[in-house]
């Protein structure tokens, strides 16, 4: 990882002629340092960096002062200038120093700094867009055309010519999508920062600027992506926390008018003390630099997971110098550790966590039959990096060493490597220890020792590790060579292999008791196939409802046909047009979606239709929205006559309390998710050589890649549309990986040699969930990916004679309808339904599974999203878990199977309502999913009133700054959900928030909290009934 330094708001204290002086003395030192650059700003007529008017001339000034160091803007306000005047300024930079000079430019934000270009404003992010592609060419020595004064046009040549014939140029970029791809269509580099964002935002703004390079010609990986961080650092969390938190918000309180000409609203001293309090324990450790090395560094390796390859150190927040030079001795450690730090393999486990408590380690041990007495607990935490483990052990009372306790411990280390997803879930996992090769020891006496171990090889039978010993003040200890684990295949009895078969669920139905409804009925018909609406419509006339109105849709065009891509596309996003528009007209207080052939039931002879599997789930997404027409959804037989349909609603509109069914001879029958009895001789699935793996790139992509070198394939094919972001490591097994780049829907006109020839296996995991968006767009992106690429992976594996296993890993939201992922819910049931027609048209043999969130792993890993599922009784599936249960649905041979943790989706409930107030024993009376929809209208009711715009214009998708939200808003946002709910949530939790639905995940488990202590009501035990 490159470290930098930043300057970003130093202002004039003492004299501005001593700050110089000042910075230039940093900057000589992180030159000695071996940092990479020196970054400098643009700022005007505000004391917050009040010394950056002009950021070419003080690297002017440091060109001379500096030997290697680069020289960068980080950043000019490109719309303020004349792209000649910058392109002038920095080649003068370029050539004073040698050709040092980097170039950050940024469309600026504050309407006064514009009085330098006022017609600007209103357009900076088109300025920014025109000045940099300018600049771009005049660095080259391209000419453009000007208005001389006496009227002609001329060509203008900027010079002096600068030493480097191209301009090193970065776009900067905080919130706004759209700015980030401009840097990657530029093929520019990428400034920016990660506390607003968080490491998930961030992550996601990454991949777009890949995407954005890769769409514009450009390589994908080549641009630096360099994110600022507040930066001050001690060898403790303490010491650095009580140096620099007051500073922080002195300064934040003492610079407010930059938040009020923000946000147009002026912050009193109080306001901003609590929001920068807030903002401030937020950061610490976690979105900075501020805190410990030891923090820094693991921050490091979370950055590097997600693409980043360079951190600005900011460390000008603190206004006084002599603060800020105490933090730097601990920076300049810090420079050397994060240079030499093994590179993290992508999105590995160790993303988030990386770091394991010494209670977690022996967890893992007691749960594989191991067991630790209290004297030989000795591991206090692990950290894994890449191919090994840094392990600090503190046995009890100090320990010298040689000595059996010390021994034991620094051999169990080897375990730390098991704590991986990858290895946990091995069916060849480490057991015992079985030899040391060679071992050296010096005599010592420490209360504390660190251990750096290292994975060296691997093959069937056994791993191999070596071990370095030091004290806690670095005085080598021992060194351990060739110490030697068994690896055992995993019994078809083991408790591991329980748990993985425990998770096993499939799709039953029961019976419904019916009743046929009376009362008057009206019917609003919405149906793709416009000749039989009319005739619909008259046959639901002759007979009642008991609701008022009651909407109809029908979104197939006849059966599908095999290979079609374009029928459940077409079948999802008219159904979702068609609920949302009548809700909208408000004409109806139910809507049924009508489906045929969705599901194959015990009695069916034909397999599902994808069309209508995409339907059902795309309806099952937003069936319960508050205040708003509910939805149901009924599947009917794909051979059912239209009378038959018709008996079948009646029967339906009967059954008030079932939201989704099945209509088959004459009956109704409700889904149930029920455990799956699966018996398997073996654990070992049969994974070959060669192993294929979509979507390989992302984080549970690049676990499964690990997983499979661990169990046995020697070459692993990861094909992603972003391809490889970071550099991989060996693999101590002796396989590895081949990284592609390229759309898995092309797979069969790719040319790499790697893809001509057949695999073992074959996994499809490639997927995009574009959140609660329900367009063409978003249908489009989430079908291309899952359901498109899995036809033509199949089709390609047909076609190359794969012997092995083509493996769907889908989402459980395919079966079920996750609410809030219309799109990602259809594109999954399309394609598990698929499977099965894949399975009888080209032989291959097919497994198709619908999986639960995989915990710390995607979606499951993003911030707020673990209290969200914790409020709704939902637990995401430990990784290791999920992997052995791909192994035992391998071996069984199973086709499709549901891979649940075990009690989730069950039964909702009705809570007793809570007396505080009159609007929480409202909310008390919901079961948690529809308190999920309620907590969402109140969310909506209040922001509109913060932003002084209609509820229905509140867009939960949209960022908030977008939405010019900002955190005073959320201050008030704050207390009056307190004040009027009684739900209570920290600012810092909610300055988290991305978005409203962010906001949303927040409130939920507040809400919940709100209303806790009161009793379930009872409710007959059964699995999940949707």
């Amino acid at each position: 990882m490159l470290t930098s330094i930043m300057f970003f708001s130093t202002g004039f204290r003492p004299a501005a002629s001593v700050v110089y002086q000042r910075i230039a003395d940093i900057a000589r030192r992180a030159d000695a340092d071996g940092m990479t650059r020196v970054w400098l700003p643009e700022r005007h007529f505000v004391e917050f960096g009040a010394v950056h008017p002009a950021p070419a001339v003080l690297a002017a000034a440091l060109a001379g002062a500096t030997r290697s160091i680069r020289l960068a803007a980080g950043s000019v306000v490109a719309p303020l200038h004349e792209p000649i005047r910058i392109t002038e300024a920095w080649s003068v930079v370029d050539n004073l120093s040698g050709g040092r000079v980097d170039l950050a430019l940024a469309p600026g934000w504050r309407a006064e700094d514009f009085a330098l270009a006022p017609d600007c404003y209103a357009n900076r992010h088109q300025t920014l867009e025109d000045n940099a592609r300018l600049v771009q060419r005049l660095w080259r020595g391209d000419s453009v055309e000007r208005l001389a004064g006496d009227g002609r046009q001329i060509a203008v040549h900027t010079l002096p010519r600068p030493v480097q014939p191209e301009l090193p140029l970065w776009i900067t970029a905080a919130r706004n999508p759209q700015t980030f791809k401009l840097a990657g269509s530029l093929g520019a580099n990428l400034l920016t920062y990660l506390v607003d964002l968080g490491l998930e935002g961030l992550g996601a703004r990454i991949a777009d600027y890949r995407a954005a390079r890769m769409s514009a010609g450009h390589d994908p990986s080549a641009g630096i992506v360099t994110v600022m961080l507040h930066t001050h650092l001690a060898e403790t969390s303490v010491e650095a926390r009580d140096r620099a938190r007051q500073p922080y918000i002195d300064s934040f309180v003492r610079n407010r008018q930059l938040v009020d000409s923000h946000t147009g609203a002026a912050l009193s001293e109080a306001q901003a003390t609590e929001i920068a309090t807030a903002q401030f324990d937020r950061l610490f450790e976690r979105l900075s630099f501020v805190g410990s090395i030891d923090a820094a560094v693991a921050l490091v390796d979370r950055l590097t997971t997600i693409g980043v390859d360079e951190t600005a150190c900011l460390i000008d927040f603190i206004d006084n110098f002599d603060i800020v030079e105490r933090g730097l001795p601990a920076l300049s450690r810090f420079v050397g550790r994060a240079r030499n730090r093994e590179t993290v393999r992508a999105a590995s486990p160790d993303d988030d966590g990386s770091r394991y408590h010494g209670e977690e380690f022996y967890a893992y041990i007691e749960s594989i039959g191991g067991h630790y007495g209290p004297s030989f607990r000795g591991i206090e935490s692990i950290e894994l990096v890449g191919g090994r483990a840094e392990v600090k052990l503190a046995l009890p009372g100090g320990t010298s060493a040689p000595d059996p306790i010390l021994l034991d411990a620094i051999v169990s280390t080897a375990h730390a490597f098991a704590l991986r997803p990858a290895l946990r879930g091995s069916m060849r996992p480490l057991a015992l220890p079985v030899g040391v090769r060679q071992l050296r020891l010096e005599p010592a006496r420490s209360a504390g020792y660190r251990v750096l171990a290292r994975e060296r090889s691997r093959d069937g039978e056994t791993a191999t590790f070596e071990m370095d010993v030091e004290t806690n003040e670095g005085v080598p200890v021992a060194t351990l060579e060739g110490v030697a684990f068994k690896r055992l295949p995993l019994s078809p009895h083991d408790p591991r292999a329980n748990d993985a078969r425990a998770t096993f669920h499939h799709l039953s139905w029961a019976e419904l008791e019916t009743s046929l409804p009376i009362g008057p009925a009206s019917w609003v018909v919405c149906c793709a196939e416009q000749s039989e609406a009319a005739l619909y419509a008259d046959l639901l006339s002759t007979f009642s409802t008991g609701t008022k109105s009651v909407g109809l849709v029908i979104p197939q065009r006849g059966l599908w046909i095999f290979g079609d891509r374009q029928g459940p596309r077409e079948a999802s996003l008219y159904t979702l047009a068609s609920i949302e528009r009548l809700r909208a007209e408000r004409q109806v207080e139910t809507i049924v979606v009508l489906v045929r052939g969705a599901h194959s039931l015990p009695n069916d002879d034909c397999l599902p239709d994808p069309a209508a599997a995409a339907a059902w789930a795309a309806a099952g997404a937003v069936r319960a929205e508050s205040g708003r027409a509910v939805v149901r959804v009924l599947d009917v037989a794909r051979d059912a006559g239209l009378v038959d349909v018709v008996q079948s609603l009646r029967l339906f509109a009967g059954s008030a309390g079932c939201a989704m069914a099945a209509a088959r001879t004459g009956k109704l029958y409700s889904p149930h998710l029920t455990p799956t009895e699966m018996v398997a001789e073996r654990c070992e699935p049969c994974i070959g050589e060669r192993a294929l793996v979509t979507g390989g790139h992302g984080q549970l992509g690049s676990i499964l890649t690990d997983w499979l070198l661990e169990d046995g394939a020697h070459e692993v094919v990861a094909l992603s549309r972003t391809g490889r972001r970071y550099r991989r490591e060996a693999h101590p097994t002796g396989g590895h990986v081949v990284d592609l780049r390229g759309d898995v829907t092309e797979i069969g006109s790719l040319s790499c040699p790697e893809l001509q020839d057949p695999f073992d296996v074959v996994f499809h995991l490639a997927g995009k969930d574009p959140g609660r968006a329900a367009d063409a767009t978003a249908i489009n992106e989430a079908f291309s990916s899952k359901f498109d690429g899995f036809l033509a992976v199949a089709q390609h594996a047909a076609q190359k004679g794969s012997r092995g296993r083509l493996v769907l890993l889908g989402s459980i939201a395919g079966l079920i309808g996750a609410v809030g992922q219309p799109a990602y819910s259809s594109a999954n049931a399309a394609a598990s339904a698929a499977a099965l027609h894949v399975c009888m048209r080209t032989g291959l043999r097919v497994s198709a599974l619908a999986v639960d969130p995989v915990g710390a792993v995607g979606m499951a890993g993003a911030t707020g999203v673990a209290d969200s599922f914790a409020a709704r009784s939902i637990t995401p599936l430990d990784p290791a878990t999920v992997l052995r249960a791909v192994a035992l649905a391998m071996t069984s041979g199973i086709k499709e199977v549901a891979i649940v943790a075990p009690g989730n989706h069950g039964t909702s409930y009705a809570r007793k309502p809570n007396s505080h107030r009159a609007v929480l024993s409202e909310l008390g009376g919901l079961d948690e999913q529809a308190l999920l929809h309620e907590v969402r209208e109140r969310t909506r009711q209040e922001v509109a009133k913060i932003l002084e715009i209609p509820p229905e214009q509140v867009d939960f998708s949209a960022n908030l700054y977008d939405m010019r939200f900002d955190s005073v808003m959320g201050v008030e946002l704050r207390n009056t959900l307190e004040q009027k709910y009684n739900i209570k949530v920290g600012l810092a939790a909610l300055m988290e928030a991305q978005c409203l639905e962010d906001v949303v995940r927040v409130l939920l488990p507040a809400a919940t909290r709100s209303r806790a202590g009161q009793p379930k009501a009872a409710t007959p035990a059964a699995d999940i009934v949707l």
